[in-house]
């Protein structure tokens, strides 16, 4: 028997060109029908925004071909309705042009840098992920989750910004925060919020999240334990940011109440530590060497008594739920750099 994982979409033409995913099948005839929405939702961006890459672009090449090039450009995009497309179009890649695998074991060429789970020591961590999943088209499971962020923003960081498009992706902590020149304080680096999108990815349910540090995750943690809605309607995922990106979400990764299957097996080839995605080439495109598939790569800041390094770090005990927290503060020559 044939048997794929796919999500099966139906395309819908909208501002955002958003799709409707439901849950994996393992019919060949629903996934290649899956396959065809993708395309097709694929096929209406490159129609509504390939004219904003057409220097670079010369479309008509193919629609695998299209698509490709058009990822590849959304720097080059203008409107934030394009950028909101592309992003999207993006997710609903591999599955418009994977569907005829009868496994996953060939989805992309892989090059492990650092990422062996059973040789090489645990990769640095840059940052942490919370997603937020709930049923796609369920209006008090969306409420739920809106709700949940709303108070989950004002409790943490009430003026906390967008993270850029393909941050997911593309940004190991939040850098329009903390710049690559800044690097050592990246583990001081402000939140940010991403946009909320339809099933896609990883995800087999709609979803929403933030960009957390380092040091933030010792705070947000014990409070998502004890906070977490009691209607179970929000499947709340955590995962770090290594550059390991499958390992990241399969092997280091953690829920917080009740949980639900993911497409672990897209992220297979995005196997660099330390190393950002190139919009989606570890996922869908040749990722064989550096810059192939992969951004940049940095070496990382371990050495925490070097000056700019520094940390201290005061753990409390709420008196009324006995949780910890802990906030941290930059030692060093430079300004004490307390967080928010």
């Amino acid at each position: 028997m044939w048997v794929v994982v796919a999500w099966f979409f139906l395309a819908l033409r909208s501002a955002a060109g958003h799709g409707i995913a439901l849950p994996i099948t393992e019919l060949a005839e629903e996934a290649i029908e899956a396959a065809a929405h993708a395309q097709f939702l694929i096929s209406a961006t490159i129609e509504d925004c390939g004219s904003e890459v057409s220097h670079k672009c010369s479309m008509g090449s193919g629609l695998e071909e299209d698509a490709m090039c058009l990822i590849q450009s959304v720097g080059l995009l203008k409107s934030e309705a394009c950028l909101a497309k592309v992003e999207n179009a993006a997710r609903h890649f591999p599955a418009a042009f994977h569907h005829t695998r009868s496994n996953l074991e060939d989805l992309g060429h892989r090059t492990n840098r650092g990422c062996d789970v059973s040789s090489d020591v645990l990769p640095y961590i840059w940052s942490y992920h919370v997603h937020l999943q709930w049923d796609f088209g369920c209006k008090e499971c969306h409420d739920t989750a809106m709700n949940w962020t709303d108070k989950f923003v004002n409790e943490f960081q009430p003026n906390a910004k967008m993270c850029r498009r393909f941050a997911f992706l593309t940004d190991l902590w939040n850098k329009d925060s903390v710049s690559p020149e800044h690097i050592d304080d990246h583990p001081l680096a402000d939140m940010c919020i991403m946009s909320t999108m339809p099933p896609g990815g990883p995800f087999f349910h709609a979803e929403k999240g933030f960009a957390i540090s380092t040091t933030m995750f010792h705070r947000v943690v014990p409070w998502i334990m004890a906070n977490r809605p009691v209607n179970d309607k929000l499947y709340i995922f955590i995962h770090p940011n290594s550059g390991c990106q499958y390992n990241d979400l399969r092997h280091w990764s953690m829920w917080a109440g009740p949980s639900v299957r993911n497409f672990y097996d897209i992220l297979k080839g995005c196997v660099w530590a330390s190393c950002e995605d190139e919009v989606l080439g570890c996922i869908a495109f040749n990722h064989l060497g550096k810059n192939q598939g992969y951004g940049t790569c940095y070496e990382s800041p371990t050495a925490y008594g070097k000056t700019g390094m520094s940390m201290q770090c005061k753990m409390t005990i709420s008196p009324t739920s006995n949780t910890t927290t802990e906030t941290c503060s930059k030692l060093a020559a430079n300004p004490l750099h307390p967080l928010p």
